[in-house]
């Protein structure tokens, strides 16, 4: 039993690490294109977006599979997803919108203003209450 969590863990390591060379690939290859363009490519952005949401995933499998062994109809978390999934995305989605003056991106630019760490944690922490959304209600019998 100990040697398969080991190995699971190690596998879990693998992948994040694995994500997190792609998305520094990825952010090489944007640089480049921002370089020679002077814009901004979307394709890219959405590639490292999804490469950091599945960190957060990754981070929240255990979860789900612990939530698919139990018996029961799969249900979803509705205030997680309105309260913590709906504004982390909103969050995440900070670089399609960097050129644009509208009242709707305000909040958004309040944080990029110091950094733009917060795009990338809110991308991680977005894949993880995405994960963590679902649930399995018991069956009452």
């Amino acid at each position: 039993m100990k040697s398969k969590s080991w190995f699971k863990y190690l596998i879990y390591a693998l992948f994040i690490f694995g994500l997190i060379f792609l998305d520094g690939y990825i952010a090489r290859q944007q640089a480049m294109y921002q370089k020679e363009t002077f814009n901004l490519s979307v394709a890219y952005s959405v590639i490292s977006m999804i490469i950091k949401m599945s960190i957060g995933l990754i981070l929240g499998l255990e979860y789900i599979i612990n939530e698919n062994k139990k018996e029961g109809n799969w249900k979803i978390n509705l205030p997680k997803l309105i309260l913590l999934v709906i504004p982390f995305l909103y969050f995440s989605i900070t670089y399609f919108f960097y050129d644009s003056n509208q009242a709707l991106t305000y909040p958004m630019f309040l944080f990029m203003k110091n950094s733009f760490g917060f795009v990338y944690i809110s991308q991680l922490i977005l894949g993880f209450f995405i994960i963590t959304s679902f649930y399995k209600n018991k069956i009452k019998k």
